[in-house]
């Protein structure tokens, strides 16, 4: 760290002084704009000269000779606004809201006056459904609606929002599965918080969890992005967190769960169904007729080991009541889930007697959350926290000093052994890695405990109505700490016949220290004589990984007439990559080492010009990437010396820095006050993911079987948009727009093989994409009782490979043994459901003094996904690609709510139902789950009466009774189905 800080120090240092010099500001890409007209009433000629100013603030600004003014540089949030004339009546405009990158049009009439009329007039704003400035598919997520939703994380939210979905995800080379944001079937997005890229590079996935009590403010860009973002392909997740006040204000949500098992049908462990148990646990196993053992007849089973045992002497009854405790049930589903999320702001306690104290002020936000797993792994649950905080320092009327930090953690177990290593945070997650036998045995999975450590200094100055500086520093440390779980203890636990065991199979036992009773592995997985486990791959994870992530960023923005606001400014990143990952597997010698150590760094320059005229918006832009991986690439792919000791000898070059520049347009074009129609186009890049760039894995031995390739060029994606947006009446809106993206430069896996038969695997950019699709939103944003919105997604992806994946030195076999491939075009949809009934704070009669039929709020959400589309070719028939589909995947979720007062306090209880009809769908991850016998995978499919058949079969389905699902006794029924109904009961409080 130490060593760190010296060689980041003059970086840190060079960008502290341009930012003391300059006495900039930090609103890039997370502030809004109010323009407006004030006329007279009487005449309606303008104004000049008006006093406008955002009350309870020091920003403003005064009209033109045209009766026009702008305030740039505004935060997200609603306002109100002051209007002062002299010989006018003043005037008071609320509930003025400001979006991210929005411009807010505001108009108002000022009337003559008297001294006699002091009274200031107060006029609510009206907020348009339609933004005819944005050129791009965008929505603003409303924090309040965001309260009144079945919601238990951010991730949550953003699955509802249409185009965007958290999937699992297999990478090319069959090695990660991982759970990631998707929007428009495309990866590659882009997290900001408060104008600061958090997207880190050794973990997996995009990070999106938030703190919902510290938002102020959030939106999603699917659609044409400005030039100020890069690095990001698919879309961007814009969020702006709270500041503190001149007021105290707190906010507390906490939310529990009772306690319940989260599968259909008995437990996991139930003696009649479990398969071990029906085999082995049962009286009928004990004595058998003819001496033989017979694995699928138990009746022969322990009579069979006493008579062969030449160790313990022990009696059929004694070897099974060994069994019996070892396969003894584990607790689970026995605790309660339960969220906490709280906001606390406010001027800084102590420093009143300061003559800057009212300068001052703080907020901070705490998320905890616990959560059960289905069944028991290495940890029975899992823990997240999210601690926030922010001081904001305001020295002056143009300016803002913010510090803020964040420390997160999560502690899981993990689900598969990959190099990013991928944590358990979902059911389907858990469901997707059981096997019947490791329900019994804690070791089976890692320990995973993450860490991940920010902090900020964000700087504000407006040195004029027109212009703002912005300038931003972070300091990003992310840690994981991957191990086995707790080592068993030797004490003695259980004695039978004068012999002791102890709690196997709890805590992990190395490979080489499980004792030896004879015998060979069972069709179980375990030792025929039913003493011990065999723990080969169990636990084998281990990961301490580093990651650090400097950024530094400036903007300027200026407004340099009434129609240009000029955007211009520079990004750099300095990133300390440090993976050290392995897969130890003593029982088998088998070892994987992923460890590598680069610190690359970025620059980017962009310059872009939002043009506003009353017939239209336009925004251009163009940004250039500069990216030095400071390293070499292997030239000679079918060298023998890719081994450990003698690596150094295989031919390499030095990687050039790479540099592309990405023009970006977007163009609104309103029809008329209530519609309009937008475009945007433009070029995306981002890096290659840092396995691909740095990784080599050893294998045991010493010999490499994978590595690197620093030279990738970056990902591109050339992207279309064209949409139209109508709004009918004051409250409803309906949007429509089609999408084309054309993808290139992915990666693919390739194979080279040297003449003598050495095989090495790397990388090339040889993998290409493309998406097109509609989507249409119809909502009503305003209303007394109701509100909601309808949405429909239709989307239709293609793949493939050009050239070869397997090379050969022997240029003869290369054209034969090798050949490109293309999938089939598949089409996904999703109709998406959000609606809310609510009561006014005052409806209705009271009784005893309550309002008891007022502030009701009822919201139901509903999601109808079709399927994957995956092969099933039993035949092996030519060209047989994608051609069957899951069945759709439905839920409904509900949230009820009743708010009130007590002693200045404004609460509300809450009920949450996920799952709302406890709906059974058959897990998607079904062949994995049955992995070790894909027998009964193949014999369900095989049962389906599919389309193609003549019948109406679904993969998926499962309730006619001509279908065969697995047998209990084959496997775990449990496991089969995913969540079922979950119900949480809550209360909020605010001040």
């Amino acid at each position: 760290m130490i060593s760190l800080l010296k060689k980041s120090f003059p970086v840190i240092l060079y960008s502290i002084l341009i930012c003391s010099v300059l006495s900039i500001v930090i609103l890039a890409g997370d502030v809004g704009k109010i323009k407006g007209k004030v006329t007279e009433l009487e005449t309606g000629e303008p104004l000049i000269g008006v006093n406008v100013v955002i009350k309870g603030t020091t920003s403003g600004a005064t009209t033109d000779i045209e009766g026009k003014f702008t305030i740039i540089g505004v935060s997200p949030g609603t306002y109100s606004l002051g209007f002062s004339y002299l010989g006018y009546q003043s005037a008071t405009l609320t509930n003025v809201e400001v979006d991210i990158d929005r411009t807010t049009n505001v108009e108002i009439q000022l009337s003559k006056t008297s001294i006699e009329i002091e009274k200031e007039v107060i006029i609510v704003a009206k907020r348009p459904p339609i933004a005819l400035d944005v050129s791009s598919s965008k929505r603003d997520i409303e924090i309040a609606e965001v309260e009144e939703m079945p919601l238990l994380n951010f991730n949550s939210l953003l699955n509802l929002q249409p185009g965007t979905i958290f999937q699992t995800r297999t990478n090319d080379v069959q090695e990660q599965i991982t759970t990631e944001l998707s929007i428009r079937g495309g990866t590659g997005i882009g997290v900001f918080v408060d104008g600061l890229n958090i997207t880190e590079a050794l973990s997996s996935g995009s990070l999106t969890n938030f703190n919902i009590s510290s938002l102020e403010a959030a939106e999603i860009l699917s659609g044409g992005f400005n030039a100020e973002y890069g690095n990001i392909r698919s879309g961007i997740i814009n969020v702006v967190t709270k500041d503190g006040t001149s007021n105290y204000h707190m906010s507390a949500d906490f939310k529990i769960s009772p306690a319940a098992k989260k599968h259909f049908g008995e437990s996991i462990y139930d003696q009649n169904t479990a398969p071990e148990w029906v085999l082995y646990g049962h009286d009928d196993a004990l004595y058998g007729a003819d001496g033989v053992h017979d694995p699928s007849n138990p009746d022969s089973y322990w009579e069979l080991w006493s008579a062969n045992d030449t160790v313990y002497g022990f009696t059929p009854e004694q070897a099974q009541q060994v069994w019996k405790y070892q396969h003894r049930e584990r607790q689970y589903g026995h605790k309660p889930d339960y969220i906490i999320d709280a906001s606390f702001g406010g001027p800084i306690p102590l420093l009143d007697n300061f003559s800057f104290g009212n300068l001052v002020s703080f907020f901070t936000s705490l998320r905890y959350e616990y959560n059960m797993f289905a069944v028991p792994l290495s940890r029975d649950h899992y823990e997240d926290m999210n601690w926030f905080w922010k001081i904001t320092l305001r020295p002056g009327a143009a300016m803002k000093i913010n510090l803020q930090g964040n420390y997160q953690q999560n502690l899981s177990t993990t689900t598969y052994n990959t190099p990013q290593v991928s944590v358990a945070t979902t059911q389907q997650s858990i469901f997707s890695m059981q096997y019947p036998l490791t329900k019994y045995y804690q070791g089976m999975r890692s320990i995973a405990d993450r860490y991940r450590n920010q902090i900020a200094l964000n700087l504000t100055h407006a040195p004029s109505e027109k212009t703002y500086y912005d300038f931003k520093i972070s300091y990003l440390l992310r840690r994981s700490f991957v191990n086995h779980a707790d080592y068993r203890s030797t004490a003695s636990a259980f004695t039978v016949g004068g012999y002791s065991f102890d709690c196997s199979p709890e805590g992990y036992v190395d490979a080489e220290t499980v004792p030896d009773f004879g015998g060979k592995e069972g069709e179980l997985g375990m030792s025929t004589r039913g003493f011990a486990f065999i723990l080969g791959g169990h636990g084998k994870e281990r990961d301490y990984s580093r990651e650090i992530l400097i950024n530094t960023r400036f903007d300027i923005v200026s407004q340099i007439d009434k129609y240009n606001q000029i955007k211009t400014g520079f990004e750099y990143n300095y990133n300390d990559l440090n993976m050290n990952h392995g897969l130890i597997d003593l029982s088998d010698a088998l070892v994987k080492m992923d460890k590598f150590r680069r610190i690359p760094i970025k620059l980017a320059f962009y310059a872009q010009d939002k043009i506003e005229f009353s017939g239209m918006t336009a925004n251009l832009g163009v940004r250039l990437d500069y990216t030095n991986r400071k390293g070499t690439y292997f030239t000679d792919m079918y060298s023998n010396y890719f081994e450990v000791d003698s690596i150094g000898y295989v031919s390499s070059a030095d990687v050039k820095p790479f540099v592309y520049i990405s023009p970006r347009v977007g163009i609104s074009h309103p029809i008329s006050e209530k519609s309009k129609l937008f475009f945007n186009y433009g070029h995306f890049y981002d890096e290659p993911g840092v396995l691909y760039l740095y990784n080599k894995r050893e294998r045991y031995g010493g010999y490499y079987d994978r590595i690197e390739n620093t030279n990738l060029k970056p990902q591109r994606t050339i992207a279309y948009e064209l949409g139209f947006e109508q709004q009918f009446g004051d409250e409803y809106l309906f949007h429509i727009s089609g999408y084309y993206r054309n993808i290139t430069n992915q990666i693919m896996w390739v194979s080279y093989y040297s003449e003598i038969g050495n095989l090495i695997s790397s990388y090339t950019n040889g993998n290409y994409a493309d998406s097109r699709g509609l989507e249409a939103i119809f909502e009503k944003k305003i209303g007394r009782f109701f509100i909601g919105s309808l949405s429909l997604d239709y989307l239709i992806t293609s793949s493939g490979n050009f050239g070869n994946s397997t090379f050969y030195e022997d240029v003869l076999k290369t054209p034969v043994m090798s050949s490109s491939t293309q999938s089939t075009p598949g089409a996904a949809y999703t109709f998406l459901l959000n609606f809310t009934f609510k009561t006014p704070p005052e409806w209705g009669i009271e009784i005893l003094n309550a309002d008891v039929f007022g502030d009701w709020i009822l919201n139901i959400t509903h999601e109808y996904r079709s399927g994957n589309t995956f092969t099933y070719n039993p035949n092996s028939l030519p060209g047989v690609n994608n051609n069957v589909r899951w069945r759709p995947h439905q839920n409904t979720n509900l949230r009820i709510s009743k708010g009130f007062s007590i002693q200045g306090l404004n609460m509300q209880a809450y009920m949450e139902v996920y799952n709302l009809f406890n709906r059974k769908e058959l897990n998607p991850a079904l062949r994995s789950l049955l992995l070790p016998n894909l027998k009964l995978y193949n014999e369900y499919l095989a049962s389906l009466n599919l389309p193609e058949e003549g019948g109406t079969d679904q993969p998926g389905d499962y309730e006619a009774d001509y279908i065969k699902l697995p047998d209990p006794g084959d496997f775990p029924t449990q496991l089969l189905f995913l969540e079922p109904r979950d119900i949480y009961f809550g209360i909020r409080v605010n001040f």
